[in-house]
Formats: C-alpha cells, sequence, structure tokens
C-alpha cells in the first residue's frame, strides 16, 4: 500500500524492538527516511543492515536528561511533531 510518506523523514523512539521497531520497519518500507532512537546499539546496527540509505541511528534514551544529543543529532532536519496525528477523524 502507498501511503505517500517517500522520503518524509520521521523520529522514532524505542525503535529496537516491539511496536517501535515494527513502526520504523513500515515506514521504512514505504520508503520513508527514518532516524531510530534507541538504547541497543547492537539491534539498531540490524535495522542498519537491512535498510540501507534510509535509516540513521542514534544510541540514546530520552529519560536522561539533557537531551542536547538527540536534538543536535536531528538539528538541520525539517521535522514536525505531532505525535503521530494530525487533523484527526474530525478535521
Amino acid at each position: 500500500m502507498d501511503l505517500g510518506l517517500q522520503d518524509q523523514l520521521f523520529v522514532v523512539i524505542g525503535a529496537c524492538s516491539g511496536l517501535g521497531r515494527a513502526v520504523a520497519e513500515n515506514l521504512l518500507h514505504e520508503g520513508a527516511r527514518v532516524i531510530v532512537i534507541g538504547r541497543r546499539a547492537k539491534l539498531q546496527k540490524s535495522i542498519e543492515e537491512s535498510f540501507h540509505g534510509n535509516v540513521e541511528t542514534l544510541v540514546a534514551t530520552i529519560t536522561t536528561l539533557p537531551l542536547s544529543p538527540i536534538s543536535s543529532f536531528i538539528t538541520g532536519q525539517t521535522i514536525s511533531v505531532d505525535g503521530g496525528a494530525s487533523k484527526g477523524i474530525f478535521g
């Protein structure tokens, strides 16, 4: 299914396993560019090896302050933060 995500940039936090990884992999299958943020470098490496070029990884946790390493990693990218939702079903 073409969701029109080709070349759009997404940041997925918690993308090493579980739901976060499934979201990242589905976005990558749709042709999106994805920044994968998670705690486990080994699992991130497997995502990188599977999806050459469209994925960047950052080993980090958002529970540890400061968040400056995360924000500086994605600085310069055009990002829309909406928590995965835009206008919803009611426009």
